[in-house]
């Protein structure tokens, strides 16, 4: 870590920090406090409660804390600015670490004291009693909250460490803030057919892999049922979800950390094959089509149904617009639309591989949660 460039970013970063504070300020103090402040004055009831806010204000804050990592990383998509930030007395390894601890800092400096602010203010006008939750569960709210931010921004810091430019920054963001519910999908999707694709997203079961679901799943539970069985589980359930999700960011940003060390200026801009880049990143979420599209093919051959001629036609179109939508991707990435043998490489492996890994979990997930021929038609 550079001391000299922790206080260079607190001086340089103080106008965007000067709206995060002012977010994080509304979200976490004045939205809660005036809304209770009207019930208990206006409408002459019992102040509502501070965590039941922060089920609908977290994932906002969630939100933000994801965006900080863009806002600080698009000095390195332009030479110049990363020549004059790589100029300093510091190393690339140096840059790295002291951008992610002032971005835990700020982030948690922003949670605690808005938090503890909002909370205060909240109890203090319902002298204690809220119509909804307790004061134990508006304190549970904050590990509960901290832990999805923090998660969220290693993520986020992950993303955007390994492209090239400020749109693939973007780009690496929508992936990874889609890849849980692909995944997610290809667990719960198994017994979905072609013709009830939207009880996939119907499901009530939470989804552990998202941050925001296992926050608002949590704190939702600690509100609703107190100190019940069922809230320990799920208080349980989702701790097990963010050790489980910050090993595997953590993990994800110190492979971004080796990947941003050799990342070179004159590559700046451009669209390079790296491990964790935003073309092989893109077959990776096309895979995963291709495997959630296989499940529902399986779900269809193997519930006894009849199959007939339009199905066959439905499930063709949807493997060509997938295929439609890695190409546009890649040429839109790549600012050309020019068919290359590393590209058609990749759409084959993400094809042959999706249909493999989607046959496999459809498998799988049947033999542990056997499903009756019947499942949809009771």
């Amino acid at each position: 870590m550079s001391k000299k460039y922790f206080k260079y970013l607190m001086k340089s970063f103080w106008p965007i920090a000067t709206v995060y504070i002012t977010l994080f300020a509304i979200s976490l103090i004045a939205f809660p406090f005036v809304i209770d402040l009207f019930c208990v004055l206006l409408f002459r009831i019992r102040a509502i409660g501070f965590s039941s806010y922060m089920v609908a204000m977290g994932p906002f804050c969630i939100f933000l804390s994801g965006l900080l990592p863009l806002l600080m990383h698009t000095r390195y998509y332009s030479k110049n600015r990363s020549d004059v930030i790589l100029s300093m007395p510091m190393n690339r390894s140096q840059a790295f670490i002291t951008e992610g601890l002032f971005g835990l800092a700020l982030i948690t400096t922003l949670l605690v004291a808005g938090y503890a602010i909002g909370c205060g203010l909240c109890n203090a006008l319902g002298n204690g009693y809220s119509a909804l939750g307790t004061f134990e569960a508006d304190l549970l709210g904050l590990p509960l909250l901290y832990l999805a931010c923090v998660i969220t921004f290693l993520s986020s810091t992950f993303a955007v460490s390994v492209a090239n430019s400020g749109f693939q920054a973007v780009v690496m963001l929508l992936i990874v803030n889609a890849l849980p519910g692909f995944l997610y999908s290809l667990v719960s999707g198994s017994f979905t057919s072609f013709s009830n694709l939207f009880s996939v997203f119907s499901n009530e079961a939470p989804n552990w892999l998202s941050q925001s679901e296992v926050f608002e799943k949590a704190l939702m539970s600690a509100i609703s049922y107190g100190s019940s069985p069922e809230s320990l589980e799920m208080f349980g359930s989702a701790m097990i979800a963010f050790l489980c999700q910050f090993l595997f960011w953590g993990g994800m940003v110190v492979l971004a950390f080796f990947e941003f060390k050799k990342i070179k200026s004159e590559n700046l801009g451009t669209v390079i094959p790296q491990r964790f880049g935003v073309v092989n990143s893109l077959t990776l979420m096309s895979m995963l089509s291709f495997a959630l599209m296989t499940q529902l093919v399986m779900a269809d051959i193997c519930n006894g149904s009849s199959m007939y001629a339009y199905e066959f036609i439905l499930f063709a179109f949807a493997y060509f617009l997938i295929s439609v939508f890695y190409f546009v991707a890649i040429f839109i990435v790549r600012r050309k639309a020019k068919f290359r043998k590393d590209d058609w490489i990749r759409f084959a492996i993400a094809i042959s591989a999706g249909i493999i890994v989607g046959v496999a979990m459809f498998g799988i997930t049947r033999a542990i949660t056997p499903s009756p021929s019947n499942y949809y038609y009771y």
